[in-house]
């Protein structure tokens, strides 16, 4: 989700002295908190977290989808974990794809301008748990450290298994037939996420080893034939 924040879209909002705003979602887990919170009591005082009061003038809801208003308007305590560019065992994603393209010395056309959060199944599946372990609430942002593009992931994948001078070929994100229109960053900011873990999540370039070297057990993570990952990396050729 890409949110803007400025001055001049708040005043669209109309926010002024005296009016009544509440923030609907985890405002802290974004990047830019403390600059939208500052500038909201910079115009009022009267900012209220959680679900709105009947005399609630302005309404930010920070969701991605109406289902995570839903769960969070009947559900106040319940754990919202969201995460991005899965890659790991069990079916084949833009990492395997990409690698096995470029071992048989065919094109790999790889994002450039796309940055965001690789995670891999079986780091997360353990988040999953510690997190459920520590009766963790609210909206958490799950991944591993770090970002990077899927050009970037392409070409760290390809370095790993030994394949040399992989035929990489970055694209832009615009040259993608993509459904809808899709932000160029969304990194993670994963500080809440590190709160409640004893050890904070490794690097993605640890992950991705782990994961192409098979130095990590996964017996115990589901196949994942039910999910879809819209940010697996289809834009690969």
């Amino acid at each position: 989700m890409e949110r803007v924040y400025t001055a001049p879209l708040l005043d669209k909002l109309g926010i002024r002295p005296g009016m009544r705003v509440a923030i609907v979602g985890d405002l802290d887990a974004d990047l830019e908190a403390p600059v939208i919170r500052a500038a909201i009591e910079e115009r009022t005082s009267d900012v209220t977290n959680g679900l709105p009061a009947p005399d609630t003038d302005v309404v930010l809801l920070l969701v991605d989808t109406t289902d995570e208003l839903a769960v969070l308007s009947e559900l106040p305590e319940a754990l919202i974990v969201r995460t991005s560019f899965l890659f790991g065992p069990g079916r084949s994603t833009f990492v395997d794809r990409a690698i096995e393209r470029a071992r048989q010395g065919e094109k790999v056309r790889a994002v450039l301008d796309w940055v965001n959060n690789p995670t891999y199944t079986v780091d997360l599946a353990r988040i999953l748990v510690d997190l459920i372990a520590a009766d963790a609430k609210g909206i958490v942002h799950a991944s591993n450290a770090g970002s990077c593009s899927k050009f970037e992931f392409a070409r760290a994948a390809c370095r790993i298994a030994a394949v040399d001078d992989p035929p990489i070929e970055p694209i832009r994100l615009s040259d993608l037939p993509l459904p809808a229109k899709r932000p160029q960053r969304t990194p993670f900011d994963l500080t809440k996420l590190g709160g409640i873990l004893e050890e904070p999540p490794r690097s993605w370039e640890e992950a991705l080893e782990a994961y192409l070297l098979g130095e990590d057990d996964a017996d115990d993570v589901d196949d994942g034939d039910d999910v879809d990952d819209p940010d697996d990396g289809d834009d690969a050729e």
